[in-house]
């Protein structure tokens, strides 16, 4: 079984370009990937070239969709995101999938008791 994964935009840093004012040009996001109640995410930036001013959208305008799939687009490394997410959510379940055991040949360690309350003087 494999995780689902997801992209969050946290925030966008702009410049004014060829007469085109907030063009994006940097996002900063998360990757999250989810499986089986575990979940990890993943902070990550991408640089964004510079638009086309046939395909520019106002900033006013973006939407999140719009971002997400920017960064889909530019973001060379989500594959390996990606997969760096998948291998901590598989030891994560593994880890909770397993349960300590005390070593047969180490002796149980000696019940702890509590120091004594001194009874106070009068």
């Amino acid at each position: 079984m494999s995780a689902t994964f997801e992209i969050t935009i946290n925030s966008v840093r702009t410049a004014d370009i060829n007469g085109m004012s907030d063009a994006v040009k940097q996002v900063s996001f998360d990757v999250r990937g989810s499986q089986q109640d575990q979940h990890f995410n993943l902070p990550q930036n991408v640089d964004l070239g510079d638009p086309d001013s046939a395909a520019f959208k106002a900033f006013s305008e973006l939407t999140e969709a719009d971002v997400v799939a920017w960064v889909e687009a530019n973001f060379s490394q989500m594959d390996s995101v990606k997969a760096h997410i998948q291998y901590v959510l598989n030891k994560q379940i593994t880890e909770v999938s397993l349960q300590p055991k005390p070593l047969p040949w180490q002796p149980e360690p000696a019940p702890i008791t509590p120091d004594p309350i001194p009874t106070p003087t009068p």
